[in-house]
């Protein structure tokens, strides 16, 4: 089970500020913190696949813990 529990939006800025000194606002997307709480209902003998699973998806959004879609979405990879 995956539970949201909160979003916040960071409100530190996090881009470069421009050539005459100034941070930058407004324009890009907003950079959002997102609380979730993960759970596994598993009993008996499999308490441990539920501590493997919950391992899985924690690995998981460590590795890709920066998610980026919507209409203004630039693939800055290519």
């Amino acid at each position: 089970m995956l539970f949201l529990t909160a979003i916040e939006r960071d409100t530190v800025t996090q881009r470069a500020p421009d050539q005459a000194g100034r941070a930058f606002a407004g324009g890009g997307p907003p950079f959002l913190n997102i609380y979730l709480i993960v759970a596994a209902n598993f009993t008996g003998r499999n308490y441990q696949d539920a501590l493997r699973m919950i391992s899985l998806l924690i690995g998981f959004l460590r590795i890709r813990s920066q998610y980026q879609s919507g209409p203004g979405y630039i693939d800055r990879k290519n």
